[in-house]
Protein backbone atom coordinates (compact mmCIF):
# COMPACT_ATOMS: atom_id res chain seq x y z
CA UNK A 1 0.00 0.00 0.00
CA UNK A 2 1.22 3.49 -0.90
CA UNK A 3 2.41 5.18 2.33
CA UNK A 4 0.69 8.43 1.34
CA UNK A 5 -2.60 6.51 1.24
CA UNK A 6 -1.97 4.41 4.37
CA UNK A 7 -1.38 7.57 6.43
CA UNK A 8 -4.84 8.78 5.43
CA UNK A 9 -6.66 5.41 5.50
CA UNK A 10 -9.16 4.74 8.27
CA UNK A 11 -11.56 1.90 9.04
CA UNK A 12 -14.99 2.35 10.64
CA UNK A 13 -16.34 -0.88 12.13
CA UNK A 14 -20.12 -0.58 12.50
CA UNK A 15 -20.86 -2.57 15.65
CA UNK A 16 -24.40 -1.69 16.76
CA UNK A 17 -27.56 -3.75 16.35
CA UNK A 18 -29.02 -6.75 18.16
CA UNK A 19 -28.39 -9.66 15.78
CA UNK A 20 -31.62 -11.46 16.67
CA UNK A 21 -31.14 -14.07 13.93
CA UNK A 22 -28.38 -15.58 16.08
CA UNK A 23 -30.39 -15.67 19.31
CA UNK A 24 -29.68 -17.10 21.87
CA UNK A 25 -25.94 -16.96 21.10
CA UNK A 26 -26.26 -13.23 20.62
CA UNK A 27 -28.54 -11.39 23.03
CA UNK A 28 -29.57 -7.79 23.61
CA UNK A 29 -27.04 -7.72 26.48
CA UNK A 30 -24.27 -9.26 24.35
CA UNK A 31 -25.03 -8.93 20.63
CA UNK A 32 -23.54 -11.39 18.17
CA UNK A 33 -20.69 -9.08 17.09
CA UNK A 34 -19.17 -9.57 20.55
CA UNK A 35 -19.67 -13.36 20.58
CA UNK A 36 -17.24 -16.08 19.60
CA UNK A 37 -16.82 -16.55 15.84
CA UNK A 38 -14.30 -19.39 15.97
CA UNK A 39 -12.03 -21.06 18.50
CA UNK A 40 -10.10 -17.92 19.41
CA UNK A 41 -11.78 -14.76 18.09
CA UNK A 42 -15.02 -12.86 18.43
CA UNK A 43 -16.63 -11.33 15.34
CA UNK A 44 -15.39 -7.83 16.04
CA UNK A 45 -11.87 -9.07 16.75
CA UNK A 46 -11.82 -10.99 13.47
CA UNK A 47 -12.98 -7.96 11.47
CA UNK A 48 -10.46 -5.66 13.14
CA UNK A 49 -7.64 -8.14 12.53
CA UNK A 50 -8.57 -8.38 8.83
CA UNK A 51 -7.87 -4.67 8.35
CA UNK A 52 -4.85 -4.59 10.63
CA UNK A 53 -3.36 -7.34 8.46
CA UNK A 54 -4.28 -5.30 5.38
CA UNK A 55 -2.12 -2.49 6.74
CA UNK A 56 -4.44 -0.09 8.56
CA UNK A 57 -2.90 1.34 11.73
CA UNK A 58 -4.63 0.37 15.03
CA UNK A 59 -4.90 4.07 15.91
CA UNK A 60 -6.88 4.61 12.68
CA UNK A 61 -9.70 2.18 13.44
CA UNK A 62 -12.99 3.61 14.74
CA UNK A 63 -15.81 1.49 16.18
CA UNK A 64 -19.40 2.74 16.31
CA UNK A 65 -21.77 1.36 18.96
CA UNK A 66 -25.22 2.27 20.24
CA UNK A 67 -24.93 2.25 24.04
CA UNK A 68 -22.55 2.10 27.00
CA UNK A 69 -22.68 -1.68 27.21
CA UNK A 70 -21.66 -2.15 23.58
CA UNK A 71 -18.91 0.44 23.94
CA UNK A 72 -17.57 -1.43 26.99
CA UNK A 73 -17.60 -4.77 25.17
CA UNK A 74 -15.87 -3.26 22.14
CA UNK A 75 -13.17 -1.73 24.34
CA UNK A 76 -12.57 -4.96 26.25
CA UNK A 77 -12.33 -7.08 23.11
CA UNK A 78 -10.13 -4.79 21.01
CA UNK A 79 -7.75 -3.43 23.64
CA UNK A 80 -5.24 -6.18 22.88
CA UNK A 81 -5.30 -5.21 19.19
CA UNK A 82 -4.15 -1.67 19.94
CA UNK A 83 -7.44 0.07 19.14
CA UNK A 84 -7.83 3.26 21.16
CA UNK A 85 -10.73 3.64 23.60
CA UNK A 86 -11.27 7.20 22.46
CA UNK A 87 -11.98 5.90 18.95
CA UNK A 88 -14.98 3.88 20.16
CA UNK A 89 -18.00 6.13 19.72
CA UNK A 90 -21.74 5.94 20.28
CA UNK A 91 -23.99 7.16 17.51
CA UNK A 92 -27.44 8.72 17.73
CA UNK A 93 -30.35 7.62 15.55
CA UNK A 94 -28.61 4.33 14.88
CA UNK A 95 -28.89 2.64 11.51
CA UNK A 96 -26.10 1.43 9.23
CA UNK A 97 -26.16 4.54 6.99
CA UNK A 98 -26.29 6.93 9.97
CA UNK A 99 -23.47 5.05 11.70
CA UNK A 100 -21.27 5.47 8.62
CA UNK A 101 -22.08 9.18 8.54
CA UNK A 102 -21.15 9.70 12.19
CA UNK A 103 -17.94 7.69 11.77
CA UNK A 104 -16.92 9.95 8.85
CA UNK A 105 -17.83 13.03 10.88
CA UNK A 106 -15.81 11.85 13.89
CA UNK A 107 -12.76 10.98 11.79
CA UNK A 108 -12.92 14.24 9.84
CA UNK A 109 -13.43 16.56 12.81
CA UNK A 110 -11.21 14.74 15.33
CA UNK A 111 -8.39 13.41 13.20
CA UNK A 112 -8.12 14.00 9.46
CA UNK A 113 -10.54 15.93 7.21
CA UNK A 114 -8.96 14.32 4.14
CA UNK A 115 -9.28 10.74 5.42
CA UNK A 116 -10.34 7.85 3.23
CA UNK A 117 -12.72 5.62 5.22
CA UNK A 118 -13.38 1.90 4.79
CA UNK A 119 -16.77 1.20 6.40
CA UNK A 120 -17.39 -2.42 7.34
CA UNK A 121 -19.99 -4.46 9.24
CA UNK A 122 -18.75 -6.07 12.44
CA UNK A 123 -20.26 -9.52 11.80
CA UNK A 124 -18.58 -10.77 8.64
CA UNK A 125 -16.13 -13.49 7.76
CA UNK A 126 -13.61 -12.54 5.10
CA UNK A 127 -10.86 -14.83 3.89
CA UNK A 128 -8.11 -12.25 3.87
CA UNK A 129 -5.48 -12.68 1.21
CA UNK A 130 -4.32 -11.37 -2.13
CA UNK A 131 -7.78 -11.40 -3.77
CA UNK A 132 -9.34 -9.47 -0.90
CA UNK A 133 -6.44 -7.00 -0.74
CA UNK A 134 -6.62 -6.29 -4.48
CA UNK A 135 -10.37 -5.64 -4.26
CA UNK A 136 -9.92 -3.23 -1.34
CA UNK A 137 -6.96 -1.59 -3.10
CA UNK A 138 -9.19 -0.84 -6.07
CA UNK A 139 -11.96 0.55 -3.86
CA UNK A 140 -9.49 2.78 -2.02
CA UNK A 141 -8.04 3.97 -5.31
CA UNK A 142 -11.49 5.02 -6.47
CA UNK A 143 -12.25 6.74 -3.17
CA UNK A 144 -9.08 8.85 -3.41
CA UNK A 145 -10.47 10.11 -6.74
CA UNK A 146 -13.73 11.21 -5.14
CA UNK A 147 -15.83 8.14 -5.90
CA UNK A 148 -18.07 6.33 -3.44
CA UNK A 149 -17.18 2.66 -3.88
CA UNK A 150 -19.00 -0.39 -2.59
CA UNK A 151 -17.21 -3.73 -2.38
CA UNK A 152 -18.89 -6.65 -4.13
CA UNK A 153 -17.97 -10.31 -4.30
CA UNK A 154 -18.86 -13.03 -6.78
CA UNK A 155 -20.41 -16.04 -5.02
CA UNK A 156 -21.86 -19.40 -6.00
CA UNK A 157 -23.61 -20.34 -2.75
CA UNK A 158 -27.40 -20.14 -3.05
CA UNK A 159 -27.93 -19.89 0.74
CA UNK A 160 -25.73 -16.81 0.86
CA UNK A 161 -27.29 -15.35 -2.28
CA UNK A 162 -30.83 -15.48 -0.87
CA UNK A 163 -29.78 -13.91 2.43
CA UNK A 164 -27.95 -10.83 1.17
CA UNK A 165 -28.31 -7.91 -1.21
CA UNK A 166 -26.83 -7.70 -4.69
CA UNK A 167 -25.40 -4.78 -6.64
CA UNK A 168 -26.27 -4.50 -10.33
CA UNK A 169 -23.75 -2.64 -12.46
CA UNK A 170 -22.78 -1.74 -16.00
CA UNK A 171 -20.32 -4.45 -16.95
CA UNK A 172 -17.41 -3.34 -19.12
CA UNK A 173 -14.78 -5.93 -19.95
CA UNK A 174 -11.40 -4.96 -18.52
CA UNK A 175 -12.75 -2.24 -16.23
CA UNK A 176 -11.46 -2.06 -12.65
CA UNK A 177 -14.56 -0.47 -11.15
CA UNK A 178 -18.10 -0.46 -12.52
CA UNK A 179 -20.95 2.05 -12.44
CA UNK A 180 -23.67 0.86 -10.05
CA UNK A 181 -27.14 0.80 -11.61
CA UNK A 182 -29.18 -0.46 -8.66
CA UNK A 183 -29.62 -3.08 -5.94
CA UNK A 184 -31.68 -6.23 -5.35
CA UNK A 185 -32.32 -7.09 -1.69
CA UNK A 186 -32.54 -10.73 -0.55
CA UNK A 187 -34.03 -12.30 -3.70
CA UNK A 188 -35.98 -15.56 -3.69
CA UNK A 189 -34.11 -18.73 -4.63
CA UNK A 190 -35.05 -18.60 -8.32
CA UNK A 191 -33.99 -14.98 -8.76
CA UNK A 192 -30.84 -15.49 -6.67
CA UNK A 193 -29.75 -18.43 -8.86
CA UNK A 194 -30.17 -16.24 -11.95
CA UNK A 195 -28.44 -13.18 -10.46
CA UNK A 196 -25.38 -15.19 -9.37
CA UNK A 197 -24.71 -16.21 -12.99
CA UNK A 198 -24.83 -12.68 -14.39
CA UNK A 199 -21.63 -10.83 -15.27
CA UNK A 200 -23.25 -7.56 -14.21
CA UNK A 201 -24.03 -8.41 -10.58
CA UNK A 202 -22.19 -9.09 -7.34
CA UNK A 203 -23.13 -9.78 -3.75
CA UNK A 204 -23.05 -6.55 -1.76
CA UNK A 205 -20.73 -7.12 1.21
CA UNK A 206 -21.78 -3.96 3.03
CA UNK A 207 -18.18 -2.73 2.86
CA UNK A 208 -18.09 0.82 1.48
CA UNK A 209 -15.13 3.11 0.81
CA UNK A 210 -15.09 6.89 0.36
CA UNK A 211 -13.44 10.03 1.56
CA UNK A 212 -14.96 11.37 4.76
CA UNK A 213 -15.62 14.65 2.98
CA UNK A 214 -17.56 12.80 0.25
CA UNK A 215 -20.06 11.57 2.83
CA UNK A 216 -20.23 14.88 4.70
CA UNK A 217 -20.84 16.87 1.54
CA UNK A 218 -23.65 14.56 0.42
CA UNK A 219 -25.53 14.18 3.72
CA UNK A 220 -26.44 16.76 6.34
CA UNK A 221 -26.42 15.89 10.04
CA UNK A 222 -30.14 16.56 10.48
CA UNK A 223 -30.89 14.02 7.72
CA UNK A 224 -29.39 11.06 9.58
CA UNK A 225 -32.47 10.39 11.71
CA UNK A 226 -34.40 8.79 8.85
CA UNK A 227 -31.49 8.03 6.57
CA UNK A 228 -31.98 4.86 4.53
CA UNK A 229 -29.32 3.01 2.56
CA UNK A 230 -31.11 3.74 -0.73
CA UNK A 231 -31.32 7.45 0.03
CA UNK A 232 -27.70 7.60 1.13
CA UNK A 233 -26.44 5.86 -2.01
CA UNK A 234 -28.56 8.13 -4.19
CA UNK A 235 -27.19 11.24 -2.49
CA UNK A 236 -23.56 10.10 -2.69
CA UNK A 237 -23.65 9.90 -6.49
CA UNK A 238 -20.82 8.64 -8.72
CA UNK A 239 -21.35 5.23 -7.12
CA UNK A 240 -18.97 2.47 -8.20
CA UNK A 241 -18.40 -1.14 -7.27
CA UNK A 242 -15.10 -2.98 -6.90
CA UNK A 243 -15.75 -6.68 -7.47
CA UNK A 244 -13.65 -9.49 -6.01
CA UNK A 245 -13.75 -13.28 -5.78
CA UNK A 246 -12.56 -13.81 -2.21
CA UNK A 247 -14.43 -16.01 0.29
CA UNK A 248 -17.04 -13.99 2.19
CA UNK A 249 -19.87 -14.76 4.59
CA UNK A 250 -22.47 -12.52 6.19
CA UNK A 251 -22.37 -14.14 9.62
CA UNK A 252 -25.93 -13.51 10.67
CA UNK A 253 -27.14 -17.06 11.27
CA UNK A 254 -26.21 -20.43 12.71
CA UNK A 255 -25.85 -21.68 9.12
CA UNK A 256 -23.11 -19.14 8.42
CA UNK A 257 -21.26 -20.04 11.62
CA UNK A 258 -21.43 -23.67 10.56
CA UNK A 259 -20.18 -22.85 7.07
CA UNK A 260 -17.05 -21.07 8.31
CA UNK A 261 -16.40 -23.34 11.30
CA UNK A 262 -13.72 -26.00 11.68
CA UNK A 263 -15.46 -29.36 11.21
CA UNK A 264 -14.68 -32.69 12.84
CA UNK A 265 -14.59 -35.98 10.94
CA UNK A 266 -18.41 -36.18 11.03
CA UNK A 267 -18.85 -32.64 9.72
CA UNK A 268 -19.80 -31.13 13.09
CA UNK A 269 -18.83 -27.68 14.40
CA UNK A 270 -18.64 -27.08 18.17
CA UNK A 271 -18.24 -23.58 19.64
CA UNK A 272 -19.01 -21.52 22.71
CA UNK A 273 -16.44 -22.84 25.16
CA UNK A 274 -18.88 -25.04 27.11
CA UNK A 275 -18.68 -28.81 27.48
CA UNK A 276 -20.10 -30.56 24.40
CA UNK A 277 -20.34 -34.35 24.16
CA UNK A 278 -21.45 -35.95 20.89
CA UNK A 279 -22.28 -39.55 20.10
CA UNK A 280 -21.56 -41.05 16.65
CA UNK A 281 -25.13 -40.32 15.51
CA UNK A 282 -24.30 -36.60 15.21
CA UNK A 283 -23.28 -35.35 11.77
CA UNK A 284 -23.20 -32.13 9.71
CA UNK A 285 -24.49 -30.13 12.68
CA UNK A 286 -23.64 -27.01 14.66
CA UNK A 287 -23.43 -27.09 18.47
CA UNK A 288 -22.90 -24.16 20.83
CA UNK A 289 -22.86 -24.03 24.65
CA UNK A 290 -21.71 -21.05 26.71
CA UNK A 291 -18.47 -21.78 28.53
CA UNK A 292 -18.50 -18.75 30.82
CA UNK A 293 -21.83 -19.96 32.26
CA UNK A 294 -20.71 -23.56 32.87
CA UNK A 295 -23.16 -25.11 30.43
CA UNK A 296 -22.88 -28.74 29.33
CA UNK A 297 -24.52 -30.17 26.22
CA UNK A 298 -24.72 -33.89 25.43
CA UNK A 299 -26.32 -35.03 22.17
CA UNK A 300 -27.31 -38.54 21.13
CA UNK A 301 -28.27 -37.90 17.52
CA UNK A 302 -28.50 -34.87 15.25
CA UNK A 303 -28.27 -34.43 11.49
CA UNK A 304 -28.06 -31.07 9.68
CA UNK A 305 -29.14 -29.28 12.87
CA UNK A 306 -28.19 -26.36 15.07
CA UNK A 307 -28.41 -26.99 18.83
CA UNK A 308 -27.67 -23.99 21.04
CA UNK A 309 -27.68 -23.73 24.84
CA UNK A 310 -27.28 -20.40 26.66
CA UNK A 311 -28.64 -18.38 29.58
CA UNK A 312 -30.49 -15.17 28.71
CA UNK A 313 -31.81 -12.81 31.40
CA UNK A 314 -31.35 -15.66 33.93
CA UNK A 315 -33.46 -17.97 31.73
CA UNK A 316 -31.79 -21.17 30.49
CA UNK A 317 -32.59 -21.16 26.76
CA UNK A 318 -32.32 -24.28 24.60
CA UNK A 319 -32.93 -24.23 20.83
CA UNK A 320 -32.90 -27.17 18.41
CA UNK A 321 -33.61 -26.50 14.75
CA UNK A 322 -32.72 -27.61 11.28
CA UNK A 323 -29.85 -25.54 9.91
CA UNK A 324 -31.98 -24.64 6.91
CA UNK A 325 -34.37 -22.87 9.32
CA UNK A 326 -31.63 -20.52 10.62
CA UNK A 327 -33.12 -17.37 9.11
CA UNK A 328 -36.31 -17.88 11.15
CA UNK A 329 -34.56 -17.48 14.51
CA UNK A 330 -35.44 -13.79 14.35
CA UNK A 331 -39.11 -14.77 14.82
CA UNK A 332 -38.36 -16.77 17.96
CA UNK A 333 -36.09 -14.03 19.31
CA UNK A 334 -38.78 -11.40 18.82
CA UNK A 335 -41.32 -13.60 20.56
CA UNK A 336 -38.96 -14.16 23.46
CA UNK A 337 -38.26 -10.48 24.05
CA UNK A 338 -41.97 -9.70 23.79
CA UNK A 339 -43.33 -12.51 25.97
CA UNK A 340 -40.30 -14.24 27.56
CA UNK A 341 -41.43 -17.47 25.93
CA UNK A 342 -41.33 -19.04 22.51
CA UNK A 343 -44.36 -20.38 20.69
CA UNK A 344 -46.81 -21.73 23.24
CA UNK A 345 -46.88 -24.76 25.50
CA UNK A 346 -45.52 -27.19 22.93
CA UNK A 347 -42.43 -24.97 22.41
CA UNK A 348 -42.37 -25.74 18.70
CA UNK A 349 -42.70 -24.38 15.17
CA UNK A 350 -42.99 -26.90 12.37
CA UNK A 351 -42.00 -29.63 14.83
CA UNK A 352 -43.83 -32.60 16.34
CA UNK A 353 -43.65 -35.05 19.23
CA UNK A 354 -40.91 -33.30 21.18
CA UNK A 355 -40.72 -33.77 24.94
CA UNK A 356 -38.99 -31.56 27.51
CA UNK A 357 -38.26 -32.44 31.13
CA UNK A 358 -36.61 -29.98 33.48
CA UNK A 359 -37.29 -31.06 37.07
CA UNK A 360 -37.06 -27.92 39.22
CA UNK A 361 -36.14 -25.42 36.49
CA UNK A 362 -39.25 -23.25 36.29
CA UNK A 363 -37.85 -20.61 33.94
CA UNK A 364 -36.49 -22.92 31.23
CA UNK A 365 -37.28 -21.79 27.67
CA UNK A 366 -37.09 -24.27 24.80
CA UNK A 367 -37.65 -23.90 21.07
CA UNK A 368 -37.83 -26.50 18.29
CA UNK A 369 -37.99 -25.67 14.61
CA UNK A 370 -38.30 -28.37 11.98
CA UNK A 371 -37.22 -31.26 14.24
CA UNK A 372 -39.44 -34.14 15.44
CA UNK A 373 -39.38 -36.85 18.11
CA UNK A 374 -36.77 -35.20 20.28
CA UNK A 375 -36.44 -35.70 24.04
CA UNK A 376 -34.58 -32.96 25.96
CA UNK A 377 -33.69 -33.27 29.64
CA UNK A 378 -32.24 -30.15 31.31
CA UNK A 379 -30.75 -30.42 34.77
CA UNK A 380 -29.33 -27.89 37.19
CA UNK A 381 -25.72 -28.42 38.33
CA UNK A 382 -23.80 -26.79 41.14
CA UNK A 383 -22.52 -23.98 38.87
CA UNK A 384 -24.64 -24.17 35.72
CA UNK A 385 -26.84 -26.52 33.69
CA UNK A 386 -26.66 -29.75 31.70
CA UNK A 387 -28.81 -30.54 28.67
CA UNK A 388 -29.22 -34.08 27.32
CA UNK A 389 -30.67 -34.47 23.82
CA UNK A 390 -31.95 -37.84 22.58
CA UNK A 391 -33.84 -39.07 19.57
CA UNK A 392 -36.99 -40.55 21.04
CA UNK A 393 -39.13 -42.19 18.34
CA UNK A 394 -42.76 -41.77 19.43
Amino acid sequence: MDKRISDRLWVAIIAGGNGDRMFPIGTRAKPKQFCQMDEDKTFIQAVAKTYLDYGVKPSQIVITTTDDNQARLAAEQTLGLGILRRNIIQVENYGYPAAMYFASEFISETHDPEAVVINTPSDQYVEAGLRFSKTIDEAVRGATQGEAVIVGVKINNLNIATGCGHALFRYVRGARRYDVLGFVEKPNAKDAARIMKQDDSACNTGINVWKAETMLRAIRRHETKNLTTDRMMCRLGNLKVSVGSFKWYDCGTFQSLYDIGTKDSDGNVCLGGGTIGLKPGCCRSFFWAAGDLNLELYVDSAEDEAIVFNVVDNHPVFVDLKLCESQRMRILAGNYYLHKTFLGRDFSSGARNNLVSSNDIDNLIVGFMGVDNRRVDVRRTQNGFKAFVKYDIC
